[in-house]
């Protein structure tokens, strides 16, 4: 049986949260003007300091995001989508 790696669940219209594994989480938020702001899924929403259960926290997201996080992303899903691609003949 095949294991999905990511999960996209919509929360609403402008906020999606990536899931990978089931283990880290990503919060996308759509803002006015073109913007989206990036947040670490696995700490509350809450309480900043406090890591929700079932979910670790990202390393390095912060250097992830200072890198490029277009070129990253479009890497990952990239090698993602040429792992999972197979030719049938």
């Amino acid at each position: 049986m095949i294991m999905p790696t990511f999960s996209i669940v919509p929360q609403s219209p402008t906020h999606i949260r990536i899931i990978y594994r089931n283990s880290y989480c990503i919060d996308l938020q759509c803002r006015q003007g073109r913007l989206v702001s990036v947040r670490d899924g696995a700490y509350s929403t809450f309480e900043t300091n406090k890591v929700v259960e079932c979910l670790n926290p990202i390393p390095n997201l912060q250097v992830c995001c200072a890198f490029g996080f277009r070129l990253f992303f479009w890497q990952l899903f990239r090698k993602y989508l040429l792992q999972n691609i197979r030719p049938t003949f």
